[in-house]
């Protein structure tokens, strides 16, 4: 996952190589796709983001599209 945002914060820039330790981001929460009765390693790899410590803090504790992007039929 990383490797495929080059090692590099989503949200902020911040890059994994300067010491940064960097997270992976589930969009849309894995418990709540747990609860929705879907497989965990269904989850779309297209609703993961790297992000730093900081930024995934942030994005944890917001509300709306940017945590809970809708679901795809």
């Amino acid at each position: 996952m990383q490797e495929r945002n080059n090692n590099t914060c989503q949200s902020c820039g911040k890059k994994g190589q300067d010491g940064e330790s960097l997270d992976v981001h589930h969009t849309y929460p894995l418990n709540n796709w747990i609860d929705d009765g879907e497989d965990p390693n269904d989850y779309p790899d297209d609703w993961l983001m790297t992000l730093d410590k900081s930024c995934h803090t942030k994005a944890d504790a917001q509300d709306g599209d940017f945590k809970y992007p809708p679901k795809t039929e």
